[in-house]
């Protein structure tokens, strides 16, 4: 007999070479879990006989007389033969030879490849069977999901007891990355406490943001949510929120890990930041699979936030540029925001709508309304995407709820942050034509395509605000200095450009080359445009 394992007792070991072996088995685990072929089945816990085997039986079965008792990861390579029982704790047992007798594999789970023979019975607790279709078990598989706390008396018996976790799981892991001309570098972790079955047990989550440049209100930003399921079918989510957090309202034109990467590489940053602390009540419903209605009450106080100036890739000496005041003081507000996405495979449609009562504001009290739709067919590779977004407000907004339009913000033809408004409407309407297919050296599959695109909308200030008034020149200041509307919406005032691109797109990056006449003037250049597209974040 002989059995190969990284431990040669019967407590946990530490060979020389255990680590190297450790990560040998689980990269096998790995190939073997992994692999195309249907040579595995892999069998969940719940899918073969459910015994529940109590600690008196597990006591027994593993103090029998002549039992094995290993610890950690164990591998019986091919042509090898193990009398059993053997029992395996707290670690992956891999089987190409055979064991003679019954097989026991406690807080772990058991990899039998198509050489594998057990000549008794195989039970796994807490964890899985991965059989291959040809390995015979000669008696019964049992899986159980209980694990056990397994200990060695004075008298050198083992006492098993039963592993009860608690109803809640600890979890903590990376929630992302991102880079602002206020912060620098921002290095999310996300910390949690969720519920391990369906009982009705709270949700505790909450994320730190760690950055790398201290702004004007310390270092440390936070999000910290408790939140109370009621029902298992079209959930509804009670909950509340407290945060101190670096805010923007930006992120409909770009997504957050596009506005990194251009402010990290080239010092444009296209978001324009606050900071806002405060906490959040509401109320989540979902109405079907695909479709949710939330109703909050927000109680935020707003501060200003200064550019901090970090270092970049590229970009040379040109700074960033200055990051523009807010309306400070506080928001209480109550949302109701809808959404519906019956967008699938390409095809189908999406609405977006929210509606705020601000009950106090710095300037005064308004009601918000903010509407988007998007409508996508396709036939094959050829695709029409029709995007459009309405916006307003029947008094003033405050500073941070102001909305912006421009290159990158939904007007390819024109400069960036153009246009300024609480008020805005914009189509944009798009059409890929397929061009070619193939495959680089990696094999991985390229789409080369043809974009034709057309845009049009504008953004302006409501007329009583002031702030289109050379005597309150602020805003416009802070966004641009030239450009901006000062009468109520009217067709005339649209501003609209057309255009061509090429993408190029993969599974892994998209890359789309723009070039956009402003059709508004004659004398205008056209604007080339680069984006990449891919949501790492």
């Amino acid at each position: 007999m002989k059995m190969m394992s990284p431990f040669d007792t019967n407590k946990r070991g530490h060979g020389p070479h255990s680590f190297i072996c450790r990560i040998s088995y689980l990269i096998i685990g790995i190939f073997i879990i992994h692999c195309p072929h249907p040579v595995f089945s892999a069998t969940p816990i719940d899918s073969v006989a459910q015994v529940a085997l109590s600690r008196v039986q597990i006591e027994s079965l593993i103090n029998r007389a002549g039992t094995t008792v290993k610890y950690g990861d164990v591998l019986i390579a091919r042509g090898e033969s193990v009398a059993g029982p053997l029992v395996v704790v707290d670690g992956t047992l891999f089987v190409s030879g055979t064991v003679t007798g019954d097989l026991i594999v406690l807080n772990g789970s058991a990899s039998l490849q198509r050489d594998a023979v057990v000549t008794g019975n195989l039970i796994v607790g807490g964890g899985y069977i991965y059989a291959s279709r040809h390995a015979r078990i000669s008696g019964r598989r049992t899986n159980t999901s209980d694990r056990y706390l397994i200990t060695r008396t004075s008298s050198g018996q083992l006492e098993v007891k039963l592993d009860q976790p608690g109803p809640l799981a600890f979890r903590i892991k990376p929630a992302g990355w991102r880079f602002t001309r206020v912060r620098g570098h921002d290095f999310a972790l996300t910390i949690g406490l969720e519920p391990r079955t369906p009982a009705w047990y709270p949700k505790i989550t909450g994320t730190v943001f760690i950055p790398t440049v201290k702004s004007n209100h310390g270092y440390l930003d936070f999000i910290a949510t408790l939140e109370e399921p009621l029902f298992e079918k079209y959930t509804l989510r009670l909950g509340i929120s407290g945060y101190k957090m670096m805010d923007t309202a930006d992120r409909w034109h770009m997504p957050p890990y596009l506005n990194s990467l251009a402010a990290f590489v080239t010092r444009n940053d296209f978001y324009n930041y606050y900071l806002k602390q405060g906490a959040t009540f509401y109320a989540q419903q979902r109405l079907s699979e695909k479709s949710s209605v939330r109703l909050s009450y927000l109680h935020d106080r707003f501060f200003n936030l200064s550019n901090q100036a970090p270092s970049t890739l590229f970009g040379g000496d040109r700074g960033f540029r200055l990051n523009p005041d807010i309306d400070e003081g506080d928001i209480h507000s109550l949302t109701l925001h809808f959404e519906l996405d019956k967008i699938q495979n390409g095809t189908g449609w999406y609405v977006d709508a929210l509606i705020e009562r601000a009950i106090s504001a710095p300037q005064s009290e308004y009601t918000r309304y903010d509407i988007t739709g998007r409508l996508k067919n396709a036939w094959g590779r050829h695709q029409l995407d029709i995007r459009a977004k309405i916006a307003g407000s029947d008094s003033p907004l405050p500073l941070q709820r102001t909305y912006v339009l421009g290159a990158i913000n939904g007007l390819r033809g024109f400069g960036d942050f153009e246009l300024a408004g609480d008020r805005l409407v914009i189509a944009n309407v798009d059409y890929r034509l397929p061009l070619k297919t193939f495959r680089s050296e990696s094999l991985i599959k390229w789409h080369l395509d043809l974009l034709t695109f057309f845009d049009t909308g504008t953004a302006y200030f409501n007329p009583t605000s002031g702030r289109n008034n050379p005597a309150h020149p602020v805003l416009l200041e802070r966004v641009n200095p030239h450009v901006g509307l000062a009468l109520p919406f009217k067709y005339t005032d649209l501003r609209s450009d057309a255009g061509l691109g090429l993408s190029l797109s993969s599974h892994i990056l998209k890359v789309t080359l723009t070039v956009a006449q402003n059709l508004h003037t004659t004398t205008a250049k056209p604007r080339v445009l680069i984006f990449f597209h891919r949501d790492l974040f």
